[in-house]
């Protein structure tokens, strides 16, 4: 890998890690879905860079990461509701735009400072990642330490290999936006819908409920006004 282009990590970010489309049909094997949390705005980060649609791509939560570009240059996108900044090697700093393609040259750092309003972002590299898939996939479950990276998340000083160290032709490529943010949770009814009595489902639908930091790959916990469960105090897990 003596020329392959690489990306340095200088700040981790708070919960760094490949994600593809996930493990489809090994469930029975007890191996979990894993995968993007956001899938649309995974396959609008591949699609942005003219990447296959199930490429891998780096996910972060909250706080991203520091990358430092090494030996190439690579055309890059991210996704989401992200503050970012490209800090180029003169010194120059410039505002990133989500939704948006970027010629990245050797030498120059993309700071992925934070997500507003959400958790999760999405950065893809024209070409990918050098890696391996592990059980058909490139997501890391880090709960069950399963993919690449020894199922790990990034942490400071690793390398990550870039497939196409040099970009040809760059060509800007940006989508609108403000038009993709979404503003409307579904819900749907699970098996103990019913255990709930009328003003409690009223209550869940009208009132205010905020997402806490409990929140991971399994679910969010929300804070808010009590629930009232008229069949039973407790809920026992399901599989989903």
């Amino acid at each position: 890998i003596m020329n392959k282009g690489y990306f340095e990590i200088i700040r981790a970010g708070i919960n760094t890690t490949f994600q593809d489309q996930g493990r489809n049909n090994l469930y029975h094997i007890g191996i979990p879905f894993s995968g993007a949390m956001d899938n649309r705005n995974f396959l609008l980060a591949n699609k942005l860079v003219g990447n296959k649609l199930d490429s891998p791509v780096i996910e972060f939560a909250y706080q991203g990461p520091l990358l430092k570009l090494k030996n190439g240059s690579v055309n890059f996108a991210i996704t989401g509701n992200v503050s970012f900044n490209i800090l180029r090697k003169n010194s120059k700093i410039e505002e990133g735009k989500c939704f948006q393609s970027y010629l990245l040259e050797n030498e120059d750092q993309i700071d992925i400072i934070h997500t507003k309003n959400s958790v999760f972002g999405y950065l893809a590299v024209e070409g990918g990642f050098q890696i391996e898939k592990v059980w058909n996939s490139y997501s890391v479950n880090t709960k069950a330490k399963i993919g690449p990276n020894n199922g790990e998340k990034f942490s400071v000083n690793e390398k990550i290999y870039i497939k196409k160290s040099k970009v040809e032709n760059f060509l800007e490529k940006k989508l609108d936006y403000s038009a993709l943010l979404e503003k409307t949770i579904r819900i749907i009814k699970g098996t103990n819908f019913d255990y709930f009595s009328e003003e409690a489902k009223n209550k869940f639908f009208n009132e205010e409920y905020q997402v806490t930091n409990l929140s991971d790959r399994m679910g969010m916990r929300l804070e808010g006004p009590k629930l009232e469960n008229i069949v039973n105090t407790n809920i026992k897990s399901e599989g989903l």
